[in-house]
């Protein structure tokens, strides 16, 4: 078999099939370098290393915390956070906090530096995104109802 190298997988194929933890210790959820026109912020993006999730940036409407579809947590989680109001680094120990509520970052900096080192090397090798300009042509009624991006 060929052996491809430079990829940024990660073989699960043996903890898949073993039925055991897998060798993946690090995930990237999203970079996105473009500012937001609206708020201002960017770049953003979140990664998590091994317990530890760094979000960058605003995370989300309507509050910045939704919780998961048809989930029974409790309504002490319910309330807003204070990510949305924020521009800084936000640290979470998902282990320790699941739902993401509770900020670590001013209690583990240093953590918060490496997490953002590792976020600024995914964000040094990126190809830059191609967001076209807006255009009508892919409204609904062009495409018997279906959206498209009107480019294609």
């Amino acid at each position: 078999a060929e052996i491809l190298e430079n990829l940024d997988g990660v073989d699960q194929w043996t903890s898949l099939v073993n039925q055991t933890t897998g060798p993946r210790t690090e995930f990237l959820y999203n970079i996105d370098p473009k500012k937001d026109e609206g708020s201002g912020e960017g770049p953003v993006g979140a990664i998590r290393f091994g317990k530890y999730k760094l979000i960058r940036g605003h995370p989300g409407y309507p509050d910045g915390w939704i919780p998961p579809p048809r989930s029974r947590v409790p309504r002490r989680f319910l309330n807003s956070t204070e990510r949305g109001k924020s521009r800084k680094p936000h640290l979470f120990d998902l282990q320790a906090d699941p739902y993401e509520k509770s900020d670590i970052s001013q209690l583990f900096p240093d953590i918060v530096k490496d997490l953002e080192i590792r976020l600024g090397k995914y964000a040094s090798s990126m190809i830059p995104p191609d967001d076209p300009p807006a255009t009508s042509a892919g409204d609904p009624s062009n495409f018997n109802g279906a959206w498209s991006p009107g480019w294609c």
